[in-house]
């Protein structure tokens, strides 16, 4: 699957929301979500079942997040498959809103150390099923929203570019995660 996306951060901290734009890409086997971010300036954000990953292309940096359980980057994943089951796993379906071109399905963390991530979920879809946008409230209060666009669910996506291997010379800190 993939798709265009504008993102927008609204955080108590600044007075207008800080913007970016991309290409989101999704596999489902082995699952895997990637956000090529191409303003404000070029990174890949990487999330599997057990890791998250940031790439600042230009400054040749990167940081890898990797999670002994998949509760955290997992549960991501997991809003982009179809297995509803895995889903209500990580999630508790907390309302349903239903407008005339539009639904949204309100869901908060199960886990204490998702929570302790994030608050709040909500997914809007289009009355044509497509995945419309998704907003969460992380745990400092910030508020974001991803909008998508050209939504293609059978894009051909080189399986090279859900590779988490960064080019040579790109300097890397690893964080193990317990929990």
């Amino acid at each position: 699957m993939s798709a265009t996306f504008r993102q927008e951060i609204r955080t108590p901290l600044l007075l207008e929301p800080l913007r970016s734009r991309g290409r989101l890409l999704y596999r489902q086997r082995p699952a895997c979500l990637l956000f090529v971010l191409e303003e404000p300036r070029a990174t890949r954000v990487r999330f599997d079942a057990t890791s998250y990953q940031v790439h600042q292309v230009k400054e040749r940096r990167a940081e890898r997040f990797l999670f002994s359980r998949d509760d955290l980057a997992g549960a991501l994943v997991k809003v982009f498959g179809s297995d509803v089951q895995k889903l209500e796993q990580s999630f508790r379906l907390t309302g349903f809103e239903r407008e005339a071109e539009r639904a949204t399905i309100l869901l908060a963390p199960e886990s204490k150390a998702f929570r302790a991530f994030m608050t709040s979920l909500a997914l809007v879809f289009s009355r044509e099923r497509d995945l419309e946008s998704i907003r969460y409230r992380n745990a400092e209060g910030d508020e974001v929203e991803i909008v998508l666009s050209q939504f293609d669910r059978k894009a051909e996506i080189a399986p090279t570019e859900f590779s988490g291997d960064l080019p040579e010379g790109t300097e890397l800190k690893t964080h193990v995660v317990k929990h």
